[in-house]
């Protein structure tokens, strides 16, 4: 049905630029297009959101054309074009550029209406700039609160050097992100793509019994033939029902690749997966570039990122331009999937860590977990190392007027340190008005789950020292704060503040699709539904929820 509608709109547009008089070619009609932001010979005709950045453009060039030299196209308009039809190849709509009205306006002649198509192309390189540059949806929009410095370009100052430039492609190609995670996702995209042609990927796999490796399963080549062709298998196996041998090997990949226990067991969560639509493959990987462009430019020098959905924490070091060397990385436990746990999407930088920290309970866990549980029994006080205190430290028993304190927030109660402590032995405090900050924690168990959504919102480290041993040597600590230094401190119950003066932005993102560096692609759940909100903002085409 789109793609009917779409064809529907190509027509009437078409007809409307052949039907346009002669007498709008001149340009008082250029002018006037441009000055009402609406062009009956676009798709998406509106276009007062880029108006002021259009007329900008041609009031500098008197309000002539553009793209024409003596009523016909140049050079650099047909390099523009041909890099707008390629859009999808980026992740964005070729619709949404008006490539295929603009070559057929220019291989039928335009000499007639000069002016709308000038306009046409100008408008659709805007907005394929800006699209490229900071996405097509406003980020903060979805729940998301980066903290990066504007990445908008000058738009007329930029379409101006492209009507003259030479090197037209590598001119749009700059403004794209140049971070490496994100220049290995249009091959992804590619690959995916030509897979989805494939309709025996298609074929959907029972998954009415659990297979154990060495049993026997109908559907072994068909389960082969899939892993072979996503990379998982390198060569198919002799034909037969035993899942067993190289087979069971590549269902093990392939459970790594999205978030599985690799055990090779093919149960429900496996089977799931492998029935995943590849279409659904190609929507991640748009979703993924999409958010790509709500980054910074630069991660900075010293990034820690953490990506919600994959369960994992890297710290990388800047070795060259935009070279990123890893140097430390760790499963986490993030927040719970329920709105009121999720970790937020935000970046800050870390200027400080506790050892052998106290845990300030929240005031919504102090009301709706622990208030109920000493009513019932006082000394759970006692029993998990909490203390009622006054904004002087003063501590204080439990009893009716000290519960009341607590519900108005006059008295809070904290964790003391220890073993025992919810945050572990160190935290680790990048400021926000989220109050998320990254610690340890005594449940190491929940580390080895594959899913790892257990927190009320700040992010559990599984290797805690390791962390901290890396983020005081990286400050120029390293001989102060040794490994040794740093544990005998963790565990000596007495908390201790150390200031950090290096730059050191940790990133919470989200993101389900990640591609390592030797070109495997990784696919995890959706786990907050931050995708399927996204697709849905970009469902509807322009304008979309952004103000350029």
């Amino acid at each position: 049905m789109q793609h009917l509608l779409l064809s529907c709109f190509t027509l009437v547009i078409s007809f409307t630029l052949l039907l346009t008089p002669a007498h709008s070619a001149g340009n008082s009609s250029l002018e006037n297009i441009v000055k009402s932001g609406k062009n009956l010979a676009m798709y998406w005709p509106d276009f007062s959101d880029y108006r002021s950045h259009a007329e900008e453009l041609y009031a500098n060039n008197n309000f002539k054309p553009l793209w024409f030299k003596n009523g016909k196209p140049t050079k650099e308009a047909g390099d523009v074009i041909r890099i707008l039809s390629h859009a999808d190849s980026k992740g964005l709509n070729a619709v949404d550029y008006d490539s295929e009205l603009l070559t057929k306006s220019l291989k039928n002649g335009v000499s007639e209406n000069t002016g709308q198509v000038d306009v046409a192309l100008t408008v659709a390189v805007m907005r394929y700039l800006s699209d490229l540059r900071v996405g097509r949806v406003d980020f903060k929009s979805l729940s998301n609160d980066f903290d990066i410095p504007d990445k908008r370009i000058h738009l007329a100052a930029f379409v101006q050097k492209l009507t003259t430039s030479s090197h037209v492609k590598q001119q749009l190609d700059s403004v794209e992100p140049q971070l490496p995670q994100y220049r290995v996702l249009p091959k992804a995209l590619a690959r995916y793509r030509k897979l989805a042609q494939d309709p025996k990927l298609s074929e959907k796999l029972s998954d009415s019994k659990t297979i154990h490796p060495g049993e026997a399963f109908t559907q072994t080549n068909l389960l082969a033939y899939k892993l072979h062709k996503l990379g998982d298998l390198k060569k198919m196996p002799s034909p037969g029902e035993s899942y067993s041998g190289e087979v069971v090997k590549g269902v093990k990949k392939f459970q790594q690749r999205h978030g599985i226990d690799q055990d090779g067991v093919l149960g429900k969560g496996t089977f799931r997966q492998l029935n995943t639509p590849i279409k659904k493959r190609v929507d991640q990987i748009i979703l993924a570039m999409e958010r790509f462009r709500w980054f910074p430019n630069d991660f900075g020098q010293n990034p820690v990122i953490v990506n919600l959905p994959e369960f994992r924490a890297r710290a990388y070091r800047k070795v060259g331009e935009q070279k990123y060397q890893l140097k430390l990385e760790m499963n986490v436990v993030v927040g719970k999937a329920y709105p009121r746990n999720q970790t937020p999407v935000f970046n800050k930088r870390m200027n400080h860590l506790v050892l052998a920290p106290y845990w300030n309970v929240p005031t919504s866990i102090t009301k709706g977990e622990l208030i109920p549980k000493l009513d019932k029994d006082p000394s759970y006080l006692q029993k998990k190392h909490y203390e009622i205190v006054d904004g002087e430290g003063n501590t204080h028993s439990y009893n009716s007027n000290s519960k009341s304190a607590l519900l108005n927030g006059k008295l809070r109660i904290r964790q003391k340190p220890g073993d025992h402590n919810s945050l572990g032995l160190v935290k680790f405090m990048f400021p926000n008005k989220y109050s998320v900050y990254m610690h340890g924690t005594p449940a190491q168990s929940l580390f080895a789950k594959s899913k790892r959504d257990y927190s009320h919102g700040c992010i559990r480290l599984e290797d805690p020292l390791a962390m901290a041993q890396y983020i005081t040597a990286l400050d120029g600590q390293g001989d102060t704060w040794t490994k040794e230094r740093l544990k005998k401190t963790m565990e000596s119950g007495k908390a201790t503040t150390v200031k950090l003066n290096a730059d050191i932005q940790v990133f919470v993102l989200y993101t389900t699709v990640v591609v390592h560096q030797d070109g495997k692609i990784f696919f995890y759940d959706d786990i907050y539904g931050h995708d399927k909100k996204l697709a849905s903002a970009l469902a509807g085409g322009y304008p979309y929820p952004w103000v350029k």
